[in-house]
């Protein structure tokens, strides 16, 4: 996670605790210190970005499935005509 998947969000400045909201969902609460040190958004499941990344992976795996099948079948055929 460290080297390879990074979204880091810094804001400095800020005192307390603030909320971030995106597309009016929110993604979590961190203290000015946290904001300052950077929210690494890739951590974050509820983002849109982690949200359309499942969906990617969901219609991957579907494919895949699908070309299993086809290449089962494919297999079959040959072993045995």
């Amino acid at each position: 996670m460290e080297e390879m998947n990074q979204e880091l969000l810094k804001v400095t400045g800020l005192k307390g605790d603030h909320t971030l909201f995106i597309d009016d969902e929110e993604i979590g609460v961190w203290s000015g210190e946290e904001w300052t040190k950077g929210i690494n958004l890739a951590n974050e499941t509820k983002t849109p970005q982690y949200q359309q990344a499942l969906a990617v992976m969901h219609l991957n795996e579907y494919r895949w499935e699908i070309e299993r099948e086809f290449r089962q079948y494919a297999w079959i055929q040959f072993c045995f005509f």
